[in-house]
């Protein structure tokens, strides 16, 4: 999942930091220090696409437990349909969708959670959160709900009569 074992071994994990990617099985995670942009690693194994991972102070991974920065990034098909993305975090996170700002909680805060509402059509959209922990506790969540794009109305009284016209 989100965080792993401190950096030890397992399916995708890299002590390499390369491009943020946007697979579109698993979420790609890019780890660095948050007060310098150093590698400490990335992971491609995390298939959920909601998640709720609280560490508290306890270890995120890569053996740190904070000043610790994550890159996430997931490519997703999606139905037409009005979506609410909820990003929760402590401290700071932003969520991009198909490269535009939906989310910004950038900061040092305790855990708090924001949304955005967007309407997307059918087809392959981009997603990518950053994250960091600075001090303290350590938590992130995301969460999609989504609900059907109202029917189009026709006012046909916008349209002009066409009586009389031969």
């Amino acid at each position: 999942g989100i965080g792993g074992s401190g950096g030890v071994g397992g399916g995708g994990f890299s002590t390499s930091c390369g491009t943020l990617s946007y697979p579109s099985d698993v979420w790609h995670e890019i780890y660095t220090v948050h007060s310098n942009g150093q590698c400490l690693g990335e992971r491609k194994e995390d298939t959920r696409w909601n998640f709720d991972v609280d560490w508290g102070g306890g270890i995120i991974d890569f053996n740190r437990s904070d000043n610790v920065e994550l890159n996430m990034g997931r490519t997703r098909n999606l139905d037409s349909r009005v979506y609410k993305f909820t990003l929760g975090s402590d401290d700071g996170s932003r969520l991009y969708v198909d490269g535009e700002l939906c989310i910004d909680n950038w900061g040092d805060h305790g855990y708090e959670a924001k949304d955005c509402s967007k309407v997307l059509f059918s087809g392959n959209h981009t997603f990518r959160i950053n994250y960091y922990e600075n001090g303290g506790g350590a938590r992130v969540s995301f969460k999609t709900e989504s609900v059907a794009l109202p029917a189009p109305q026709v006012n046909l009284s916008v349209f002009p009569t066409l009586a009389g016209r031969d």
